[in-house]
């Protein structure tokens, strides 16, 4: 106001005041001011009346589920970031990525279930498919596949040197 009154001068602003020709936009915008002093006071009651009735959820919400105060102050910090961050209109990407998996939550519970399921059947298959691995490849001595073989000759002398050796 100073620097208004040292260059117009308090007369210079009396008669900028009381010029005929601008006191209709003097009243329109005393008009707009008065409503924007209005709307605000309206959004602060509603804002006072929203936040008794959010902050009634939020701890209906950290005693159902166990929360700690600390999660739950870090969620309503983010939240506010979040509703500060869109009010300036100001977006990260960091913000963009947490909203995106947001949306395709849902999708990709349904595709990850999916393909979990997928994995475990081709484990199976695999189970069931793959011998049994028996033994270190030397037959067992008393297998049913190695039963003696008998001559149907008699022996000779020499047969018998043969087989003790």
């Amino acid at each position: 106001w100073l620097a208004v009154i040292e260059r117009l001068g308090i007369d210079g602003i009396t008669d900028l005041l009381n010029d005929p020709d601008k006191r209709e936009a003097y009243a329109e915008a005393n008009k707009k001011y008065v409503e924007s002093v209005a709307k605000s006071k309206e959004l602060e009651q509603e804002y006072e009346k929203n936040l008794a009735e959010s902050l009634a959820l939020i701890d209906k919400l950290q005693k159902e589920r166990g929360l700690s105060d600390e999660t739950i102050d870090a969620a309503v910090e983010l939240v506010m970031r979040i509703a500060n961050e869109a009010l300036v209109g100001k977006f990260t990407s960091e913000t963009i990525d947490m909203a995106l998996k947001a949306v395709n939550h849902d999708a990709d519970m349904a595709n990850a279930e999916m393909e979990g399921e997928t994995r475990g059947k081709n484990a199976r298959i695999e189970e069931k498919l793959r011998k049994p691995v028996q033994g270190d490849g030397t037959p067992h001595l008393s297998g049913s596949h190695n039963a003696p073989t008998r001559k149907n000759t008699r022996a000779s002398i020499f047969d018998i040197a043969d087989e003790a050796r």
